[in-house]
């Protein structure tokens, strides 16, 4: 079963603004994050228990490393 992963707009320009930043700063890798982003996210719809759970007043959330990039998926 595969579940559906929204992306705030909030987050949506985050996205936006690292992938520029690694397309103009990455010469050997320029499209690492938006790949390594795009991986989680199709492993997150197939197994949404992935990642180390973190406080939160809301709903369970949870939070997945992108190795190469360094930074988190909530």
């Amino acid at each position: 079963m595969s579940f559906r992963v929204n992306v705030a707009p909030s987050a949506r320009e985050q996205v936006r603004s690292i992938g520029l930043w690694w397309l103009t700063h990455r010469e050997k890798a320029p499209t690492l994050f938006e790949d390594e982003l795009a991986r989680a996210l199709t492993l997150l719809a197939e197994a949404p228990q992935l990642g180390a759970r973190v406080r939160s007043r809301r709903a369970e959330v949870r939070r997945l490393l992108l190795r190469a990039s360094g930074y988190h998926v909530y």
